[in-house]
């Protein structure tokens, strides 16, 4: 089982506070997240104190607009923007430290012999997962070796256009800020922002409610200092 307790959960887009309900930190004021138009979540108090004398509301994560009727009242509020179930469940079982049962079936399969030793602060080829890491493509977020990186991006059409990194080259360029520009391939109006460390992935905001929850997540700014760091 994956301990959610662990898993860092989106506040609220507007005020950027924690999100609560019955039962998860009802000792504070509740603010149930609700899904603003761009699929960011955002607490009810925010969004009907928002649209006072206006119809529209503006996410601060994204700048996206969700525009409303003008007739629109306070108790039609749901009808425009919908709970998010997916991350109230999240609260509720963060708070109640209910682990999320994985898909067993589902897996990885990684060589269990180390064709050379190499140091565990090293950064390893993602796709072979023996060579030392010397490349990042940057369109995958993702370590090679120089062997790998041809061998996988030539291998299918779509990839072929990928350009790469040297290691050391994007320690020295500020590639955090590069990585976190990147728009998410699932999600095309979402930036990635975060690392799954047991998929092994970059993922947007979006990613980690749909697919990702009670996985072990990092800030992908944190993901990419770290194995900068280990580089030095």
């Amino acid at each position: 089982m994956d301990n959610i307790t662990n898993l860092k959960l989106p506040n609220c887009s507007i005020c950027s506070l924690p999100f609560s309900l019955d039962g998860f930190m009802s000792n504070n004021t509740i603010r149930i997240p609700l899904l603003l138009h761009c699929a960011h979540a955002a607490c009810e108090n925010c969004i009907i104190c928002n649209l006072r004398g206006k119809n529209f509301i503006t996410c601060l994560v994204c700048k996206k607009v969700s525009s409303i009727n003008t007739s629109c009242e306070d108790s039609d509020i749901l009808s425009q923007f919908p709970i998010d179930n997916t991350l109230c469940g999240l609260c509720y079982n963060k708070a109640n430290s209910i682990s999320i049962q994985s898909d067993t079936h589902i897996g990885f399969i990684k060589p269990v012999n180390k064709k050379k030793d190499i140091s565990k602060t090293t950064e390893l080829c993602h796709e072979c997962q023996d060579n030392r890491a010397e490349v990042l493509c940057n369109q995958c977020t993702a370590p090679y070796c120089q062997t790998c990186f041809k061998k996988v991006h030539l291998s299918a059409r779509t990839l072929r256009d990928h350009t790469s990194t040297g290691l050391n080259e994007s320690v020295n360029n500020s590639s955090c800020e590069d990585v976190r520009n990147i728009q998410c391939k699932e999600h095309e109006t979402h930036n990635l922002e975060f690392y799954c460390e047991q998929c092994d992935e970059t993922i947007c905001s979006r990613c980690l409610l749909a697919s990702h929850n009670g996985h072990q997540v990092k800030e992908l700014l944190q993901k990419v200092n770290i194995y900068n760091y280990s580089l030095r």
